[in-house]
């Protein structure tokens, strides 16, 4: 019931801004797609995709429980909010096939048949994705700060 009061809230939240763009696009080409463990801290950057990075790139677990949601933030060093959403698109997190390719410069929402991703705006320099899959949610939120971009992870199962 909380996290429906939760979903309710933010919808409404949302819905009282300006109408957002909204785009219905094809599925991504990839198909595949890893069952979700729920042993794993994030959904959004499993251990094995933090490899991935580079060394300007620094991530902290703050844990979680299947309760509560778990959280990841990572410092993108020395990239800008676009910089740093870029390189984020070439992982391999499984949350990459969602996005828009291009950072959207307004407030859109995407709806797939699986997943629903809305783009918000927050200010000019911290932009928040929501990602609404049928088992829960993710939130990828693109904070820039002197020098560096913060990028938190936040991941909800149902």
């Amino acid at each position: 019931m909380k996290k429906f009061l939760i979903v309710i809230s933010a919808c409404f939240i949302f819905s009282c801004q300006r109408a957002p763009e909204v785009k219905e696009i094809p599925e991504p080409t990839s198909t595949t797609s890893e069952p979700i463990d729920p042993s794993k801290k994030d959904s959004a950057i499993t251990e094995s995709e933090n490899e991935i990075f580079d060394k300007t790139v620094n991530c902290k677990d703050l844990g979680g429980s299947m309760g509560e949601g778990y959280t990841r933030v990572c410092d993108f060093n020395r990239k800008t909010l676009r910089e740093a959403y870029d390189y984020y698109l070439t992982t391999k997190s499984s949350d990459v096939k969602y996005l828009e390719k291009t950072l959207p410069v307004k407030d859109t929402i995407i709806t797939l048949t699986d997943v629903m991703v809305t783009y918000k705006w927050e200010t000019t320099s911290r932009i928040s994705m929501l990602l609404g899959f049928a088992g829960g949610e993710t939130t990828i939120t693109f904070e820039e700060k002197k020098n560096k971009t913060v990028v938190t992870f936040y991941s909800s199962p149902d």
